[in-house]
């Protein structure tokens, strides 16, 4: 028994018409701002390590500690999950952001006695 090729070329051309537009707008090279601005995404990224640094040294840290930071921060879970898509995708960017979040915490570190 033969299909006839009229609707497998007519699907064809319905799933291209679906996936290219697609495929382009969702670029990963777009020049989308990040969804965070990154002098809020350095404290973030500070205020995290620090607790995750308190938690590894005292194990005194709760499991909630996360969401109380990026709420401190005026940001939910999926705010911080978007940034975090946006720098893997834009890995220039979290270079140069994590150098920032660096400095901050080697400065830190010599303020301390």
């Amino acid at each position: 028994m033969r299909f006839p090729r009229r609707p497998l070329l007519l699907l064809g051309r319905v799933v291209a018409a679906l996936i290219v537009p697609c495929l382009t707008g969702c670029s990963v090279f777009s020049d989308a701002p990040a969804p965070i601005a990154d002098s809020v995404m350095v404290e973030v990224l500070i205020d995290l390590h620090l607790a995750t640094a308190r938690a590894d040294l005292y194990h005194d840290v709760p499991p909630t500690v996360r969401d109380s930071i990026l709420a401190r921060h005026a940001l939910d879970t999926l705010q911080y999950h978007a940034a975090l898509r946006y720098y893997s995708d834009h890995p220039e960017d979290y270079v140069a952001l994590y150098n920032d979040v660096l400095n901050r915490l080697n400065e830190e570190r010599q303020k301390t006695p």
